[in-house]
């Protein structure tokens, strides 16, 4: 009876309960990255300088003065002052 016991309590999942798992991971993982709004402000590893765009003119951006960077989210431009994370502007779908 002990032995039945302990050999009960340490089967391996069946099929079923595998694919419940997954299908529960799944639901609580974003299917989208987060969309950002003016007025938010960044973590500053999000708006680093190899996220900057460079060159706005070349993707028809208007320029950005002093301390504002336009910065590549996904498919997204944002516009950051790179001060304090502070997002100025966004266009969605920018690079779609």
């Amino acid at each position: 009876m002990r032995d039945q016991l302990r050999r009960d309590a340490f089967q391996p999942p069946d099929a079923h309960q595998k694919h419940q798992r997954v299908n529960t991971l799944r639901q609580r993982l974003p299917a989208q990255p987060c969309r950002f709004s003016v007025g938010i402000f960044l973590n500053s590893l999000l708006f680093s300088d190899s996220y900057w765009i460079d060159d706005p003119w070349s993707y028809r951006l208007p320029p950005a003065y002093g301390t504002l960077r336009w910065v590549r989210y996904y498919d997204d431009a944002l516009l950051v002052d790179i001060r304090d994370g502070y997002v100025v502007d966004v266009i969605h779908d920018f690079f779609w």
